[in-house]
C-alpha cells in the first residue's frame, strides 16, 4: 500500500496521501491552505539491511567500554563510513572472530577426544 507525496505550489506544504490500492489517485487538495495546485513528488526513502550479529548483544555492550578506553580504538570508532553503532558493530564483530580463531587454533584442537 503506496504513500504517495504533493507538494503543493501556493504554499509549499506536503501533503501525504495512503492509497489502500495500487492506482495513481488524483492530487488531493493541500492539507494547510487547501488549493487545488498540488503536484506529486518523488519521495525520498532510506532502508538498512541488517546484518546478522553472530555475537550477543550483551557481549558487544560489555565489551565497548573497554574498547573505548584503549589508545587508538576511539579514533577508529569515530572514523569510516556508516553510523557509530555500524562501525562499534563492524569491530565487535572483528574482534570475536579473532577470539573464535584463537579458541579453535589453540584450545579446541589440544582438547582429547
Amino acid at each position: 500500500m503506496p504513500l504517495f507525496e504533493y507538494g503543493c505550489r501556493q504554499c509549499g506544504a506536503v501533503t501525504e496521501l495512503f492509497v489502500r490500492h495500487y492506482s495513481e489517485p488524483p492530487s488531493p487538495p493541500c492539507e494547510r491552505c487547501q488549493s487545488s495546485d498540488t503536484v506529486r513528488l518523488v519521495s525520498r526513502f532510506s532502508f538498512k539491511t541488517a546484518q546478522r550479529a553472530k555475537y550477543d548483544e550483551s557481549l558487544r555492550e560489555k565489551m565497548l567500554p573497554f574498547l573505548r578506553s584503549q589508545p587508538g580504538i576511539g579514533e577508529a570508532l569515530a572514523e569510516g563510513s556508516g553510523s557509530e553503532e555500524a562501525r562499534e558493530f563492524a569491530i565487535t564483530e572483528r574482534i570475536g572472530q579473532r577470539v573464535d580463531s584463537v579458541l579453535e587454533n589453540n584450545v579446541f584442537k589440544n582438547l582429547p577426544s
